[in-house]
C-alpha cells in the first residue's frame, strides 16, 4: 500500500504541473494569436499530449475516494452493503482498465512499427501511449487495492 501511495503522490504532484503548464501555454498562445497575430506553432498538439498525461490524475482521486459518486442507491444499504457494492464495481471497473491498458499498449506498438508522428510538431506519438499505458496499470493496482479494502470491511464483524 504504501507503494501504491507513493506513486500517487507522484502522479497527483505530475497532473497539477502538467495543468499548470496546459494553462499558461493556453494563455500564451492565446496572447500571442490576439496581440501579435502570430499563435504559438503546434500548441493545439502539445496540449493534446499534456491531456494524455493528465490520465496520471485519476490514480489519486480512486486512492482518496474523491471520485464523483450517485447517492441515492447507496445511502439506502448498509455500511457492509457498501463495501459489498464498492467491491463489485471496483472489481468490474478495474477489468474494464485492463482493457484500457491492454489498448493502449497494443495501439503504442503499432505506432512504434509505423513511426507515427504528429502533424505539426513531428514528434513521435509513442511516448504518450507508453504514459497512457503506465497510467492504466497503476490505476488498476490502486483499484485491486481498494477493492481488497472494501472486502475486508465487508467481512469485518
Amino acid at each position: 500500500m504504501k507503494i501504491i501511495n507513493f506513486l500517487s503522490r507522484v502522479a497527483s504532484y505530475i497532473a497539477m504541473v502538467t495543468v499548470g503548464v496546459i494553462m499558461m501555454l493556453t494563455v500564451t498562445d492565446v496572447f500571442m494569436r490576439y496581440v501579435f497575430a502570430r499563435p504559438l506553432t503546434g500548441s493545439t498538439e502539445m496540449i493534446e499530449f499534456m491531456m494524455v498525461i493528465l490520465i496520471v490524475g485519476i490514480v489519486p482521486s480512486a486512492i482518496e475516494n474523491k471520485h464523483i459518486r450517485v447517492d441515492i442507491l447507496m445511502e439506502r444499504l448498509t455500511p457492509k452493503g457498501q463495501a459489498l457494492f464498492d467491491a463489485v464495481t471496483i472489481s468490474v471497473g478495474s477489468w474494464l482498465v485492463v482493457i484500457l491498458g491492454w489498448r493502449a499498449f497494443m495501439a503504442c506498438l503499432f505506432m512504434i512499427r509505423n513511426d507515427v508522428r504528429s502533424p505539426t510538431l513531428d514528434v513521435p506519438i509513442y511516448p504518450f501511449y507508453v504514459i497512457m499505458a503506465m497510467g492504466f496499470i497503476l490505476l488498476f493496482f490502486s483499484m485491486i487495492v481498494i477493492c481488497m479494502q472494501k472486502v475486508i470491511e465487508v467481512f469485518k464483524t
